[in-house]
């Protein structure tokens, strides 16, 4: 759990590095057409593979020793035809915009690499979990895309006169794709190769697309706010409002390290009927990441406008007063614990799937309202009434669904029979 949160941290610091030094050295405009890019990109990728390896790592942790290495063999061959018919869709796809839209090309093909990209590494690391290789599926699932863009990036954009988000996007998409070879080369040496079992995608594709769907959507409700704020007020703005989003979720990484790591554990918890464990599980994380939201959001009210305009230059003016809001946010998540997972791993995607879809539409009508209202300072507070009514909302589905309190102090209220 450890070494999954660090990487996390030095995957988020990389990413921070790139940020700030993109936002001293571009052009306003340009900045934000990358925070944009990766506004679109990070809540999408998730669904290159059409969810295959999600399913993976559910049902791979649980099965018996007898033929297990050709088992997964076969498993990870199937998730691999889907992730190569997903690319390929995804690829004719921007080529299609391309043709016959008027959206910049270069963005266009920048967000299609990077997405496939992206959705390489994320199923070579979900593979890497879910075949018991978790430190390895935690690097390319953390730091390994922000490693490949930082070693890329960062000199162009410091050897260049006048960069511009051209070079930018070609830089940082070609070291992406090689990051994304790497991760799948690196699953196929772990999980070993067999003939795919196609016969799994048939079985578990709808589950794997509920379970894509339910993390993409989460991953959209974060990035939300950056995507209205470019079509409501100006690119440049939402460059801004992005960069403070992605501060906030630094906040929140050991969260999302315990998501990422935790999954098979509460699978095999969930088969047992073991709800005391998983919920000792979830109050260990939540106490522990309501702690440092707490002294993150101290630290920006005293400390963030000296410190955020030594990163990120004078051009990013309110910054500070937008981290500051949205950490209220990541507190109220954190307080509430990572009850979407315990869903998820229990057999309730779809109950999940329907509570995002259904705040979704909510969110983007409040964001779009309060950003013509009160501009940015109004998408933030917007986004932090989304952060406690979605969360609200799931941990009242896992004690009706589960009957287990999700929080800093978990309990029990009584076992389901559907997880024994």
């Amino acid at each position: 759990m450890l070494i999954a949160v660090s990487l996390r941290y030095a995957g988020l610091l990389l990413q921070f590095a790139v940020l700030a030094v993109l936002a001293q050295r571009l052009p306003p405009d340009d900045y934000g057409t990358y925070v944009l890019v990766l506004g679109v990109v990070l809540p999408t990728y998730f669904l290159v593979g059409l969810g295959a390896s999600e399913w993976f790592v559910r049902d791979v942790p649980q099965l018996g020793s007898r033929d297990r290495d050709g088992l997964i063999g076969a498993l990870a061959g199937a998730v691999l035809v889907a992730v190569l018919i997903s690319c390929v869709v995804a690829a004719a796809g921007v080529a299609v915009l391309v043709t016959v839209t008027k959206l910049d090309p270069p963005a266009l093909v920048f967000a299609g690499v990077m997405l496939i990209s992206a959705g390489l590494m994320f199923n070579g690391a979900q593979l890497l979990l879910g075949a018991g290789a978790p430190r390895l599926g935690a690097f390319f699932f953390y730091p390994a895309l922000n490693i490949a863009i930082a070693a890329s990036v960062i000199p162009v954009v410091l050897v260049g006169a006048q960069p511009t988000f051209a070079h930018v996007a070609l830089a940082a998409g070609f070291a992406a794709a090689i990051g994304g070879v790497i991760a799948v080369l690196a699953a196929l040496r772990v999980c070993g190769v067999g003939t795919p079992d196609l016969r799994q995608l048939i079985v578990h594709g709808p589950l794997g697309l509920r379970l894509a769907g339910t993390r993409a959507a989460y991953s959209l409700g974060l990035w939300m706010p950056t995507l209205v704020a470019g079509l409501v007020l100006s690119t440049a703005q939402a460059g801004e409002i992005g960069t403070a989003g992605r501060i906030a979720v630094a906040v929140s990484a050991v969260t999302a390290a315990f998501r990422f790591m935790v999954r098979p554990t509460f699978a095999r918890a969930g088969s047992a009927g073991d709800l005391a464990e998983i919920g000792r599980l979830c109050g260990r994380l939540s106490s522990t990441a309501a702690v440092l939201a707490g002294l993150a959001l101290v630290a920006s009210i005293a400390f963030g406008e000296p410190v955020l305009a030594w990163m990120f230059g004078s051009g990013l003016s309110e910054l500070p007063m937008l981290l500051s809001i949205l950490l209220v946010g990541v507190l109220v998540e954190a307080l509430l614990g990572p009850a979407d997972e315990v869903l998820k791993m229990l057999g309730f995607e779809s109950t999940l799937l329907k509570a995002y879809c259904a705040m979704l539409p909510l969110q983007l009508a409040a964001l779009v309202l309060a950003g013509r209202v009160a501009g940015m300072e109004g998408l933030a507070l917007a986004q932090v009434g989304y952060y406690a009514g979605v969360s609200l909302a799931v941990l009242l589905l896992v004690r009706s669904k589960v009957g287990l309190w999700i929080g800093p102090f978990p309990r029990v209220a009584r076992a389901k029979e559907v997880l024994s």
